[in-house]
């Protein structure tokens, strides 16, 4: 089963210093909560933002992304079970194809 990967471009020094931020309150709030789940609120109290619930485990690798979007490195996402060509592996790997092999 062919899954679609998602590129994140390494972020220039400004989205940079907001993923920083960013990183940084997540990890804070994960590191003091035991919830089952996280909600998103909007602050700007119109009510036309919609709510976002999201399980801890996702909040988790949303501030692992950060991390390395700070770091600017590019950030690729692959699922688990995703299979690969050698030649997809071997750019994945950032190798050649008959080392794969």
């Amino acid at each position: 089963m062919n899954a679609p990967e998602t590129v994140v471009a390494p972020p220039d020094e400004h989205d940079a210093d907001l993923a920083k931020s960013a990183q940084r309150i997540l990890v804070a709030a994960l590191d003091h909560s035991r919830a089952h789940h996280i909600k998103l609120l909007d602050e700007s109290g119109d009510g036309t933002a919609p709510i976002i619930e999201l399980p801890p485990q996702a909040l988790r690798l949303l501030a692992d992304i950060l991390g390395m979007l700070v770091q600017r490195q590019l950030v690729q996402i692959v699922p688990q079970k995703h299979e690969l060509s050698t030649q997809e592996a071997a750019a994945l790997l950032n190798v050649v194809r008959p080392c794969v092999v």
